[in-house]
């Protein structure tokens, strides 16, 4: 062999192993991961409407619901938060109810905010757990009926301070209202208030400088009856937002079939998700005008189990969960939906397709960005009255590849080898 062939066959050689590695690198660090959702069962028995989610700085859930008292439909329906402490559910009973939104203060306990009613009055409370008992405040007992009093949501400002909004009815008209603790006493305010109007849900978020942003539905009777002698009614989505001088309030948009909550992003501008008879959208404001875009599409659906539930990440981008009606005429059950974005694309998964009639449920993102929803389902025995508490979490499965440097290693070695035996057979020819 002469000394032009054997450079040739040296280069050939450093060019294969060259190549070799480079693919061996890009399928150990580039190969793609595989998701697995996890679901567990927080309450199997005797729930009631919508959980509220929070997730502490280690990551774990809590989780406040509505469970009927010794699970028979019969008898009062209580407040419940139930905590995960890395290997079980610890659950703690509360008072008799209603719409229970929970948040963790600073140390991680956990704070509520709900409706107490009795037979002739309704009160909005606070409480929050100390560390061995639950702490009770009144925010509003100005309410004689709880007729109206739908989904309140709460906040802590930076200084552990709560601020409420939620929905009462007086004995004149129905109102949306607002609550803040100052530090020695609660003062609220009514934002919103039309005799020709029914508000419904009220999402709030705070922004940097503790200002209130609330996301809120009204329903106005248009006077027009439908074919079966129904009064029509147009639903909008409204926006309340406090500047640090006055509440600026505008309509966001008509006729939408059901909304959720209120995300602020970096700029502490809002997002939103809502539903538009059989199709899920997403909303945000860029400072001067509002922006919609679709997520995905489903059967229609016209009542509370169209809520979409949304988080932002630390880049911004959101995640919603939301739920999917089955087919028509299928006989299967909904789905729970999980859907994000990657740059100008959505993707969407099924969370959970097993007996999830009842609608989707609030979602949060953990410190490595993996999101947690918790949600209503039916129960077989008696799916009218009882629902299940479930609990889903997005875990990531990598695939399991040899690491980068051994390959390497192999690869440099399997070079070496073939260099080395390329030179001897040059030498044992040489020297025949």
């Amino acid at each position: 062999m002469n000394r032009k062939a054997l450079a040739l066959a040296l280069i050939s050689i450093l060019l294969f192993s060259a190549l070799i590695v480079t693919q061996l690198a890009n399928s150990a660090i580039a190969q793609p991961s595989s998701f697995t959702w996890v679901i567990q069962d927080v309450q199997t028995i005797g729930a009631l409407g919508y959980p509220s989610l929070a997730l502490d700085s280690n990551d774990n859930p809590h989780i406040a619901y509505l469970r009927y008292f010794k699970n028979d439909y019969y008898n009062p329906v209580n407040v419940t938060c139930a905590s995960w402490n890395g290997s079980a559910w610890e659950t703690q009973t509360l008072e008799s109810g209603e719409s229970p939104s929970l948040v963790l203060d600073s140390n991680n306990n956990p704070c509520i905010c709900y409706i107490y009613s009795t037979p002739t009055s309704s009160y909005v409370k606070y409480t929050i757990w100390t560390g061995s008992y639950w702490n009770n405040q009144t925010v509003d007992s100005s309410f004689t009926s709880s007729f109206g009093l739908s989904i309140n949501s709460l906040k802590l400002a930076s200084n552990n301070n709560p601020h409420v909004s939620y929905i009462g009815e007086s004995e004149l008209n129905n109102t949306l209202m607002y609550g803040e603790w100052t530090g020695s006493n609660w003062n609220t305010m009514i934002l919103d208030s039309n005799e020709s109007s029914n508000f419904h849900i009220a999402s709030i978020s705070l922004d940097s400088s503790s200002y209130p942003h609330i996301i809120y539905g009204e329903s106005i009777n248009t006077g027009e009856r439908d074919e079966s002698g129904g009064l029509i009614y147009l639903n909008n989505v409204k926006y309340a937002e406090w500047n640090g001088q006055s509440w600026n309030i505008q309509t966001v948009f008509l006729n939408v079939t059901s909304f959720g909550n209120v995300a602020l992003d970096s700029n502490g501008y809002p997002h939103f998700t809502y539903s538009v008879e059989s199709s899920v959208e997403y909303a945000s404001w860029n400072g001067s005008n509002w922006h919609s875009e679709f997520v995905d599409s489903n059967n229609p659906i016209f009542d509370d189990r169209g809520l979409t539930f949304l988080a932002l990440d630390s880049r911004d981008k959101p995640h919603i969960s939301y739920w999917r009606a089955p087919e028509i005429g299928s006989g299967g059950s909904g789905s729970l939906m999980y859907a994000y974005q990657t740059g100008s694309a959505w993707k969407t998964e099924i969370v959970d397709n097993n007996g999830t009639d009842y609608g989707a449920g609030p979602i949060a993102l953990d410190s490595s960005g993996n999101p947690h929803i918790s949600y209503p389902s039916f129960h077989p025995s008696d799916p009218m009255h009882y629902r299940n508490v479930k609990y889903a979490t997005r875990q990531e499965s990598p695939t399991t590849q040899e690491p980068f440097p051994t390959l390497l290693i192999i690869a440099v070695t399997v070079t070496i080898v073939a260099v080395v035996g390329l030179g001897l057979l040059v030498y044992f020819k040489k020297h025949k």
